[in-house]
């Protein structure tokens, strides 16, 4: 006799501050494994990453409304997404052939594809109001900006500092980096100033960036304290680094993403299956 168990996740809608558990508004269904999703610029499409036996597939989904999914794109293997801000454009950082990482371009509803950087790229981006992609370098110890008109890219966070960085969040304006910096050991948010190699820790502890807001003056980040499987949303006010919980989500949820009003958020819930089975033996 065995247990098999099966893992899934699905995306949902929440309001902040409201009770998970009741307020919740699916997005998705099914037992595959939803992940990384990103609000479109104008806050009305949802794209996201589902994992399935077959593979992964890059899907968008209309926000409110009754329009089906429409898969864009199967993509071998990929771990992050982001919008365009000056078009309809959705990179991702993955693969063709499920081993090497590079940043891939598709056009929502078009064979449109390009492909950049293959086997350079580490796990996060974001994607810059200039046009150009904030990339996390193979190695996650360094940022490299991409422009996809040219092909060039180039450094940000050079090399030589210590750690690892993380979840990239380029500010409404173009002129600050948000990230998360395991840094000789220690986790903490930070700011860096695009185009000057000076950074600033913001907040400490295990803060991944979701979004600035519209004017730049908050940041919105989800945290996982020490000992706690419950994730919280988390204000932190920028330049002064002041923080307050905004929100504490249940168990067995994570955010992936909010608007930019700091009112609805976009969160993963994690489920699991499991049955028991028995054999018998000839």
């Amino acid at each position: 006799m065995y247990v098999r168990e099966r893992a899934s996740s699905n995306l949902g809608l929440l309001p902040a501050g409201a009770d998970a558990r009741t307020a919740f508004r699916a997005l998705t269904t099914g037992t595959a494994m939803h992940r990384a999703a990103r609000l479109s610029p104008d806050e009305r499409r949802l794209t996201f990453l589902r994992t399935e036996p077959s593979g992964q597939i890059m899907a968008v989904l209309p926000l409110d409304g009754d329009e089906p999914i429409m898969e864009i794109a199967v993509v071998g293997e990929a771990n992050d997404v982001a919008w365009s801000p000056v078009d309809d454009r959705v990179a991702i950082a993955g693969s063709n052939d499920g081993i090497t990482l590079g940043i891939r371009i598709f056009r929502p509803g078009s064979a449109e594809q390009r492909d950049y950087l293959m086997g350079l790229v580490g796990a996060d981006l974001d994607w810059a109001p200039n046009g150009q992609i904030l990339y996390q370098r193979s190695g996650n110890q360094r940022f490299a900006m991409l422009d996809p008109a040219t092909g060039h890219d180039s450094l940000l966070i050079q090399p030589g500092e210590q750690g690892w960085v993380f979840r990239p969040r380029v500010s409404p304006d173009g002129r600050n980096l948000a990230f998360l910096w395991n840094r000789d050991g220690e986790l903490g948010l930070w700011v860096s100033l695009l185009g000057d190699t000076a950074t600033r820790r913001l907040a400490p502890g295990d803060l991944r960036p979701l979004r600035w807001s519209r004017d730049g003056r908050r940041l919105w980040a989800a945290e996982r304290p020490v000992g706690d499987n419950r994730e919280r949303l988390v204000e932190v006010i920028y330049p002064e680094g002041t923080r307050r919980v905004r929100d504490t989500l249940p168990p067995g949820f994570e955010l992936s993403d909010m608007t930019r009003d700091g009112r609805r958020l976009i969160v993963i819930r994690r489920e699991r299956q499991s049955d028991a089975w028995l054999i018998e033996l000839p």
